[in-house]
């Protein structure tokens, strides 16, 4: 599989200078590509593919001797990216029906634009360990925190907003299929508990934002006091993106622990499939129909962005496929806190405010996160497919004499089991055992069962 190895690199004034007019040629091209598939779709009403624009950037080469002096190799890259983001906006509009908006112009003042790619023949190494890269000149100096497992195919180089430069390596690695743990898991993601396990562990949230507002809202502060167009303001505005680099940073640290520890440790892994964008949506509302609670809301939505559910998700998901694991992920509209996890129970309501679930059938008394962990695990586990082949869900409903078509011997498998007798089963079955995985994080939580 294909995996990107970042590092950091330290280039003088005279390369940086290189590497920013690079950037800007592949700018320009990227733009100049966008106004000629416009131009074509709007008079000819047809598409221009990746040939045509190659021919057009040669022309464009051949004019100018600015762009001549750059490499070849990063302006084709530029067409190519372009041409990809095309087929991806095409693709997610046939599949979803939605009106995705298609690739525009990059404007200099966004900070997309600070990337140059140069392919296997735009690089190469050194002996004392630096990098070569077409059109600047001598080596850039990168410090080598971890060696490549194999040569790369290509890297590219990034500005971001805090003035840093990085190289992301992308390289094949072979799976290195871990030893079986004998674990299963269901997870859990939340606010106050980043993620809450079905064993009753919690890894909690380290609140990067909070912990840095100060500290930001001081940067800003100053930021505002500076007169536009100043080399202080200039300095204040990359002291501000230092800030966010920091968040960002610590977020990303704490998601690479906590996911790594976890396919380690287990060797099945279920989560949920959770609609991030429709959980962050703002609760303004329009002019007519204010909303309510609109800044509880906003708290609530820089909270949930805060811990990064998508990123979670898709790190587990690449290494699980890395390390030979297993990753099941739960429909969305599987109601994992509103079922009860010893019974099988699914209440109508359950408000945000109750974190502590009780099922008023057999006196479940439980943390609501541990009781939707359960549950998740349990739906993860569950087979797909009945006697006859057919996909059913995690919970098919039970109507008043219904009979199944036809019956099959299976092994067992995880699920809620039917209520036997007042008090209803004492735990979940399935076919691995679950004893307590032992993170090496900070983990807290306890829960309690109680009948009548």
């Amino acid at each position: 599989m294909q995996v990107g190895y970042r590092y950091r690199l330290y280039p003088t004034v005279e390369q940086a200078a290189a590497l920013i007019e690079q950037m800007s040629m592949c700018r320009w091209v990227w733009n100049e590509a966008v106004a000629l598939r416009r131009r074509a779709w709007k008079v000819e009403a047809r598409p221009v593919g990746f040939g045509e624009l190659c021919r057009a950037l040669t022309v464009a080469r051949a004019e100018s001797a600015w762009l001549r002096a750059g490499s070849a190799d990063c302006q084709q890259q530029a067409v190519r990216e372009l041409c990809a983001a095309y087929g991806r906006a095409f693709q997610v509009r046939k599949s979803t029906g939605r009106a995705v908006p298609l690739p525009g112009p990059r404007r200099k003042r966004d900070g997309g634009w600070r990337t140059v790619r140069y392919t296997r023949n735009g690089h190469r190494f050194d002996s004392d360990g630096g990098l070569a890269l077409a059109g600047v000149p001598g080596s850039v100096e990168v410090r080598w925190t971890r060696g490549l497992p194999s040569l790369p195919a290509g890297v590219t180089v990034t500005l971001d907003s805090a003035g840093r430069w990085h190289a992301s390596f992308t390289v094949g690695v072979c799976e290195q299929a871990l030893p079986p743990a004998g674990r299963v898991i269901g997870l859990d993601l939340g606010v106050s508990a980043a993620l809450t396990l079905s064993d009753g562990q919690q890894i909690m949230n380290p609140r990067h934002v909070r912990r840095r507002e100060r500290a930001l809202a001081r940067s800003q502060r100053a930021l505002a006091r500076r007169q536009r167009g100043s080399k202080n303001r200039a300095k204040a505005r990359a002291n501000v993106a230092r800030q966010h680099a920091r968040t960002a940073d610590a977020r990303r640290d704490f998601q690479h622990q906590a996911t790594t520890a976890l396919v380690r440790a287990h060797d099945v892994i279920c989560v949920e499939d959770l609609n991030v964008k429709g959980m962050s949506a703002s609760a303004r509302g329009a002019v007519q129909q204010p909303g309510r609670k609109v800044r509880q809301k906003a708290g609530l939505n820089r909270a949930i962005l805060d811990v990064g559910f998508a990123t979670i998700r898709s790190q587990l998901a690449y290494k699980a496929v890395l390390y030979g694991r297993d990753l099941r992920v739960v429909d969305r509209w599987y109601p994992s806190s509103k079922t009860c996890s010893g019974c099988g129970q699914t209440r109508a309501k359950l408000a945000l405010t109750e974190r502590v679930y009780h099922c008023e059938r057999c006196g479940l008394v439980l943390d609501r996160d541990v009781n939707a962990a359960r549950n998740i695990l349990a739906a993860g586990l569950a087979e797909r497919q009945n006697g006859c082949g057919e996909r059913i869900r995690p919970r098919p409903p039970r109507r008043a004499g219904h009979r199944s078509a036809k019956q099959k011997t299976r092994r067992a498998t995880a699920g809620n089991p039917l209520p036997q007798g007042r008090g209803g089963s004492q735990s979940i079955q399935t076919a691995v055992p679950m004893p307590t995985s032992g993170l090496s994080l900070r983990i807290s939580g306890s829960c309690r069962r109680t009948h009548p």
